[in-house]
């Protein structure tokens, strides 16, 4: 991996031989008796420091670095389920509507022939409307206890700490 041009796996090898080259420079004892030599080797211990620091620096970037990728990873993983989780609710939506209007259509018939005198009305066919009716009261149950599940869960857009009481009373 490379940043800025510089190699992380490596480090700060090239700094790091700049500086021993300068620590040798200054071992020479032609500059021994140079009264610059102090600073000039405080100058080096300084950069040392500061290489050290750096050095640090770009792994604990390192760390993060990979911390966030894992933590977008994560939030990619949700979302891709929430998505699918929708897609699924919708798709039950759409076939509970389909099977409400099967037996609604079929009691509008029997009611419609009814009324028409095409049929009489007898015990067998007001059962069968009744149990059409029991269907369409358990599809409809159904589509409340989803209701009531889906009003549970926080919305995307709502702040931490808020209930949906709070927002009815602006308190946002």
């Amino acid at each position: 991996m490379t940043t800025g041009g510089r190699d992380r796996k490596t480090g700060f090898e090239g700094e790091m031989q700049v500086l021993e080259a300068a620590r040798q420079v200054a071992a020479r004892s032609a500059y021994k008796d140079n009264e610059l030599l102090p600073h000039y080797e405080e100058l080096l211990s300084e950069f040392e420091r500061l290489l050290r620091t750096t050095s640090k620096i770009y792994r604990i970037s390192d760390l993060q670095g990979d911390r966030v990728k894992k933590q977008e990873d994560e939030l990619k993983r949700v979302y891709d389920q929430l998505k699918q989780m929708e897609s699924s609710r919708r798709g039950l939506v759409r076939d509970i509507s389909h099977e409400l209007n099967t037996p609604m259509t079929s009691i509008q018939g029997y009611v419609k022939a009814m009324l028409d005198g095409v049929i009489v009305p007898d015990r067998a066919y007001l059962a069968t409307i009744y149990q059409k009716l029991l269907l369409i009261n358990g599809l409809v149950d159904t589509l409340f206890e989803m209701s009531k599940l889906e009003s549970e869960l926080p919305a995307a857009d709502s702040k931490p700490g808020l209930t949906g009481a709070d927002k009815r009373k602006g308190l946002e």
